[in-house]
Parts: C-alpha cells; sequence; structure tokens
C-alpha cells in the first residue's frame, strides 16, 4: 500500500518528501535499503522534485525491545546520502543539517512559508 500511494502522489506531482529513518542492526543493509528506494523513485524525477530525508534512529521514547539497537553515527549517514545526490534527489540529511536550526523556534524552520498554510 505504502508504495501505491506513493506511485500515485509521485505521478502526480505531489511527492514532496521520502523519510527513511536509518537502524543499522534492525534491516539487512540500510545501503540497499536507500538504494532500493531511490532506484523506485528515480523515474518518477520527471514529474517533480522529490526529497529524500535521511533520520538517523534514536533509541530515546522507543519500546524496550527496540532500545538496544545501534545509532547510526555521522560518517555512515553522509555515505548513504552520497547515493541519494548521486541519483540526483533533493537530499536533506536532518542530521547533518540540524546546525543550522539550533537556537531557532519550529516554526523559523519552514523555509517555504508560501507552500504552508499556518
Amino acid at each position: 500500500m505504502v508504495l501505491k500511494n506513493a506511485d500515485y502522489l509521485a505521478r502526480t506531482g505531489k511527492l514532496y518528501e521520502v523519510r527513511a529513518v536509518i537502524v543499522p542492526d534492525l534491516y539487512d543493509t540500510p545501503k540497499k535499503s536507500i538504494r532500493e528506494m531511490g532506484d523506485f523513485l528515480a523515474p518518477y524525477l520527471e514529474y517533480g522534485d522529490i526529497r529524500i530525508k535521511i533520520i538517523a534512529y534514536r533509541p530515546m521514547g522507543v519500546r524496550e525491545q527496540y532500545s538496544h539497537f545501534q545509532v547510526p553515527d555521522q560518517k555512515y549517514l553522509a555515505y548513504l546520502a552520497e547515493y541519494i545526490e548521486e541519483k540526483r534527489f533533493s537530499e536533506y540529511h536532518s542530521d547533518l543539517n540540524k546546525r543550522k536550526y539550533r537556537g531557532t523556534k519550529p516554526w523559523q524552520r519552514i523555509s517555504h512559508m508560501d507552500e504552508v498554510k499556518l
């Protein structure tokens, strides 16, 4: 169902962002997951720009059964981001770009105010 929805939104030019939470120990290889996501979405770039947001897994606030998973380091997240850039996606790496938002309020972080209805 997720892929069907992504297909519909991308074909109509309404798929703006896909988020990928990177949990190295949970999946076979996050690199494979990112690659498959990029391969699936690449044909839709003709309909509009798609941003892939890479998010590092954090163990805070998760169920105990998931709290032991490894937190990916910045170097590994940057490595995954390189593949996204090779596919010509708009890449937004939340953990690498975090510093530029330090000290700002959440509503000040929105870069496209004309697209957001408050």
